[in-house]
């Protein structure tokens, strides 16, 4: 008679499934910067005029759950659609800049026209 042999380790390897998933999952997360002097034709993931990108705008049409952006000091005039999400263990996270004092050093202002050639209607 043979005898199948089962692997007795199961309910240990179980215990690190759900590690196993996390790191899997926080390994995909990006980081992106979005600076003044930026460039969208940038990959966005540097800290540097040479690789983030220039708007808010162009951030929020590629990150992902899990994904953190650095929008740093400035005046962003924009308008800013978020069409992406996170998930409620894997939140987008955006940050931008504070002095010293607590005031706002990043700034998005959609307040003020960003094209010219408008004319009201009557």
């Amino acid at each position: 008679m043979t005898r199948i042999r089962t692997l007795g380790h199961a309910p240990q390897l179980m215990r690190f499934l759900p590690l196993c998933l996390s790191l899997c999952i926080s390994a995909q997360a990006a980081t992106y910067y979005v600076r003044k002097d930026g460039n969208n034709a940038n990959a966005g993931t540097s800290d540097q005029p040479s690789g983030a990108w220039r708007t808010i705008s162009k951030a929020a049409s590629v990150v992902n759950a899990g994904d953190t952006v650095y929008v740093r000091r400035g005046t962003y005039q924009e308008y800013v659609t978020l069409s992406r999400s996170g998930t409620r263990s894997s939140r987008i996270t955006w940050y931008g800049e504070r002095d010293a004092q607590g005031n706002w050093l990043t700034i998005l202002d959609a307040s003020q026209a960003v094209s010219s050639g408008w004319v009201a209607a009557p």
